[in-house]
């Protein structure tokens, strides 16, 4: 019995995530993480919400950048990517895979104003690293510029 509440208790640990942004221009705040199941190794489907200090353009980027360990798919077809916001209108209009990164850019018409909460689910096909450990995911707000603005 011991045993197994100890494998538990290491599989939640494994997916205790701490959103960290890297961002000069303003902080991201009431970040937080969600995935479908607390398995490690298995792929899953994740969900991230955040809320931006100051207005996003129309063409801005998001960045989710997975630390070492997790497998991220080729492509991730926009459309299996739901966004909402609070304030404003908000529509994923492309997204792209690089290495450990995720981009993920507004559409036309899609602006997060300042004090917005953004949130994203069904992002798929991710596979999470098989050790334990407490994981930190990255999330970065760039302008059509590519510059960070939160």
């Amino acid at each position: 019995m011991k045993k197994e509440l100890f494998i538990l208790a290491g599989l939640i640990a494994i997916f205790s995530f701490a959103l960290v942004s890297t961002a000069q221009a303003g902080a991201l705040t009431e970040a937080s993480a969600t995935v479908d199941t607390l398995y490690g190794g298995r792929v899953s489907n994740y969900a991230v919400s955040f809320k931006v200090a100051s207005s996003a353009e129309v063409g801005a980027q998001v960045r989710l950048i997975f630390p070492s360990g997790f497998n991220l798919p080729s492509t991730i077809a926009s459309s299996t990517i739901t966004m909402s916001s609070t304030l404003a209108a908000a529509i994923v209009a492309s997204s792209t895979v690089s290495g450990q990164e995720i981009t993920l850019w507004l559409a036309d018409g899609a602006v997060a104003v300042a004090a917005d909460t953004i949130h994203f689910s069904g992002i798929p096909n991710i596979q999470s690293p098989y050790s334990g450990g407490s994981q930190t995911l990255e999330i970065q707000t760039r302008t059509l510029a590519d510059e960070l603005s939160d």
